[in-house]
C-alpha cells in the first residue's frame, strides 16, 4: 500500500505509516449511532381477534310489548302481568340493558322470588349463589341480548353492573339509579311484595312480572294482582297486561294453554 501520511512530527517525513483499523463504534461515546444501519426484525404476525358475537339488542314483537315499554319509560313502577311464553322478562331484561348501555343507569337489580327462596340457609355458597339457579332465565336473556360470550365489552359492563338482591336481604337497602326487577313476582308474598316496591331510590324504575296463573303459593298468599289492584290508581305506577293472542315463545303455547286451563 502507498504512503499516504506521515508520522505528525517528523521532520523529514520519513516514517511512513499504513494500517488498516477496525473500530467498534460501540465502544466511542461520540459515535452517531443512528447513522448506523440496523437490520430490520420480522415483524410478528398479530394473532386475529376473538370471533365477536353481538347481542341481538331489544326490539318488539307485538303491539303490547310496545305498549309495556312505554308504560314503563313513563312510570316509576310498572306491572307487566300475562301468561308463559309473552317476553315479559325478556322485555324487561332488553329494558334494563338498553339503559345500562346507554348510560342512563348505573345498576340492575334483579330477584326472582320462589317458595324456597327465603329457606336458603341449608343451601352452600354465598346468598348470590344460593339464590342464582333461580335467576338463569334472567341470565339467559341478557345474554341473548348483550351477547355471547365472545362479545366482552357489553357482556362484561352488563354483569358488572347486575346486582342479584334475594328478597330475604333486602331490607333496609335502597338502591339508586337502577333498573330494579322482580321476575316471577306471582310467588312473592304481600310482605314480600311490600318490601321489595319500597327499597326504590332516586333515578330507579321498578319493573315487576308475573303470571297469576303459575303461582306456587297457597291461595290464600297470593297477593300479586290485590297489590297490582290496589296501586294501579297511584300516578307512576303502570299496569300492563299480556293475552295469549300475545305469545311469541312457540304459537303451541295458546293452544296448551287453553287446553290445560279449562
Amino acid at each position: 500500500m502507498p504512503c499516504t501520511s506521515s508520522w505528525p512530527g517528523d521532520p523529514e517525513g520519513g516514517a511512513c505509516i499504513s494500517a488498516t483499523v477496525y473500530v467498534d463504534r460501540n465502544w466511542l461515546p461520540w459515535t452517531n449511532v443512528s447513522t448506523m444501519k440496523r437490520e430490520k426484525k420480522p415483524r410478528r404476525q398479530k394473532r386475529p381477534p376473538p370471533v365477536a358475537h353481538p347481542g341481538e339488542g331489544y326490539t318488539p314483537r307485538t303491539s303490547t310489548q310496545e305498549a309495556a315499554l312505554d308504560t314503563i319509560r313513563r312510570n316509576s313502577i310498572t306491572f307487566i302481568l300475562g301468561p308463559a311464553g309473552t317476553g315479559k322478562t325478556h322485555l324487561a331484561s332488553g329494558y334494563a340493558v338498553q339503559q345500562l348501555l346507554a348510560g342512563t343507569v348505573e345498576h340492575i337489580v334483579i330477584t326472582r322470588p320462589s317458595v324456597a327462596t327465603e329457606q336458603l340457609g341449608y343451601l352452600p355458597g354465598s346468598a348470590e349463589e344460593k339464590v342464582g339457579p333461580y335467576l338463569v332465565p334472567f341470565f339467559d336473556a341478557i345474554e341473548r341480548i348483550a351477547g355471547k360470550r365472545g362479545h366482552t365489552k357489553d357482556r362484561e359492563r352488563v354483569r358488572a353492573a347486575v346486582k342479584i338482591a334475594p328478597l330475604a336481604y333486602l331490607r333496609g337497602r335502597t338502591f339508586r339509579n337502577a333498573v330494579m326487577i322482580l321476575d316471577e313476582a306471582q310467588n312473592a308474598t304481600f310482605s314480600q311484595l311490600k318490601l321489595f316496591l319500597t327499597r326504590i331510590g332516586d333515578g330507579s324504575k321498578v319493573i315487576v312480572t308475573g303470571d297469576a296463573d303459575q303461582s306456587d303459593l297457597p291461595r290464600s298468599e297470593r297477593r300479586l294482582i290485590d297489590v297490582m289492584q290496589r296501586l294501579a290508581a297511584i300516578k307512576g305506577v303502570g299496569v300492563v297486561e299480556f293475552k295469549s293472542s300475545d305469545i311469541v315463545r312457540h304459537p303451541i303455547i295458546e293452544n296448551v294453554l287453553k287446553e290445560l286451563e279449562r
